[in-house]
């Protein structure tokens, strides 16, 4: 391949990616941690967003202009308990608006029963999930088991929290992840980076790029055992060999 200058087209970052202002709220993302969720949704693509913990809906209005400002048609589903997203919806002009266009829709009532009755009302698959609701290890492990099976081959899923503090959430994505043969990715800052503003408590999990059937699992485990064998290298490699 030639890559002289001539055939080198300089792309400016503004083409690539759109962003909204990256603004900080109570009570939700970091700066840096809301350009790495843009990015990851831009990697992904997707048509169905998952959102567990709404709150005051800061990250929701966020994916929604994130998707409208990067020409992605998908729609944001909100999760959180019934007296939150019954103050969204009397109090908060833009939630009102983003509903009214079809481009969010907030899910009442307890995690994880809320999510559990909409999968079983969807056929769809979910192409990217933000988890950020309760922060303890049983919550986020039923969380991941019912987001990760429904989860598009390309898609993410981004937990927020992944932190000392958080002990439990970590251990829930670390042996969901190892449980699973999930690939994870943790975001996190260093102290330093997050000293300078550049702070971000986040990992990411998604599928294998090549799944594999179990029964080939076992199989390639089987031949390692047998290639590293004294049998296979002292007996029965030289009669091959004849």
């Amino acid at each position: 391949m030639d890559l002289t200058e001539q055939n080198l087209v300089t792309v400016e970052p503004k083409d690539l990616i759109h962003l909204p202002e990256l603004t900080v709220a109570t009570g939700s993302l970091s700066p840096m941690e809301r350009s790495l969720v843009a990015h990851f949704l831009l990697l992904s693509r997707p048509q169905v967003v998952v959102e567990l913990g709404v709150f005051e809906a800061h990250t929701s209005q966020f994916l929604c202009d994130v998707l409208k400002m990067n020409d992605i048609q998908a729609k944001v589903y909100g999760f959180d308990l019934k007296h939150v997203v019954k103050k969204l919806r009397a109090e908060n002009q833009a939630v009102q608006a983003l509903e009214q266009d079809n481009k969010l829709a907030l899910i009442p009532g307890e995690l994880p029963r809320s999510l559990i009755d909409w999968l079983n009302q969807t056929n769809s698959t979910i192409d990217f999930a933000l988890v950020d609701a309760r922060h303890d290890y049983h919550s986020v492990m039923q969380e991941l088991n019912l987001l990760y099976p429904r989860l598009s081959r390309g898609g993410f899923i981004l937990c927020h929290d992944y932190s000392p503090p958080y002990e439990g959430i970590r251990y829930a994505v670390n042996h969901f992840a190892k449980s699973k043969g999930a690939m994870m990715l943790p975001l996190g800052s260093t102290d330093e980076a997050s000293n300078s503003g550049h702070h971000s408590v986040l990992v990411a999990l998604s599928h294998p790029p090549y799944p594999q059937h179990w029964t080939r699992n076992v199989y390639l485990a089987m031949r390692s055992r047998v290639v590293h064998s004294k049998l296979w290298q002292n007996v029965l490699k030289p009669l091959l060999k004849k």
